[in-house]
């Protein structure tokens, strides 16, 4: 990855062959159970293991970081079907995981509004138990799997 990190955070390039080779390597749940394909490893290995990556890319680093605590989520928390079911395609990165944050009883932070306002009619605004929650830093554009826990 070294070789690459200027060029790709210049770029903006998300390497997706690469995280896929990642996942060969047993990156994509690497604090998961192992039945599912899951490494079975601690938090421990895997902060060693992103300090290390992050020493190539931090970008991707950061995105595997991610990544990983999404499956841990799904492995920690899911169902016996939904393990089944999307931690083997997260530990091979065939689909990507990621997470949104969101405040929204932070105050009127103007920027957020205006963009939420501006994207509303592109799903920049969602809705889950009644409460209305505004994004307001970026949308990605790589295809993500869907699910709400």
């Amino acid at each position: 990855m070294y070789p690459n990190m200027a060029k790709w955070d210049q770029e903006e390039y998300f390497p997706v062959e690469m995280m896929r080779h990642a996942g060969d390597l047993g990156f994509g749940a690497i604090y998961c159970q192992e039945d599912f394909g899951g490494c079975g490893l601690s938090r421990l290995h895997a902060s060693v293991i992103f300090e290390q990556l992050a020493a190539g890319c931090v970008s991707t680093a950061a995105y595997m970081s991610i990544h990983n605590m999404c499956a841990w989520m799904i492995d920690t928390y899911g169902s016996e079907e939904l393990r089944e079911k999307h931690i083997p395609s997260m530990a091979s990165f065939e689909n990507l995981a990621s997470y949104c944050l969101t405040e929204p009883n932070s105050g009127e932070y103007q920027p957020c509004h205006q963009y939420s306002e501006a994207c509303n009619a592109e799903l920049a605004l969602f809705s889950f138990n009644s409460m209305s929650l505004g994004l307001c830093d970026h949308l990605c554009a790589l295809r993500f799997s869907h699910y709400a826990l």
